[in-house]
């Protein structure tokens, strides 16, 4: 059995098919911006030691939260603050400048 279909119910079905696509991957960007990583699990994503971790939360240069006892860290604020960490580069030019 083979079917035929009309251009235009190719093109309805193709379009169903890229909403039900697109809001598939849309869920999943709010739900990797949800994930909360307890002070191994931030460890291993900031590719840190744990102690490291233990210091910047006494010091309070991390965003985290404190349910209880844990230290607990929401992924979209860390990658806010590891934007807010980054060092620009420095144009050649301008060292050039400051040299002479």
């Amino acid at each position: 059995m083979k079917a035929q279909f009309e251009e235009e119910d190719i093109q309805a079905i193709a379009a169903k098919v890229a909403e039900m696509l697109r809001s598939h991957f849309v869920n999943n960007k709010a739900n990797e911006d949800d994930v909360i990583f307890g002070v191994k699990e931030l460890a291993a994503y900031l590719k840190v030691k744990v102690s490291w971790i233990y210091k910047q939360v006494q010091q309070k240069t991390i965003p985290y939260f404190k349910p209880g006892k844990y230290n607990l860290f929401r992924k979209a604020e860390i990658d806010k603050w590891i934007s807010a960490q980054t060092i620009k580069p420095v144009p050649q030019l301008s060292l050039l400048k400051k040299v002479r």
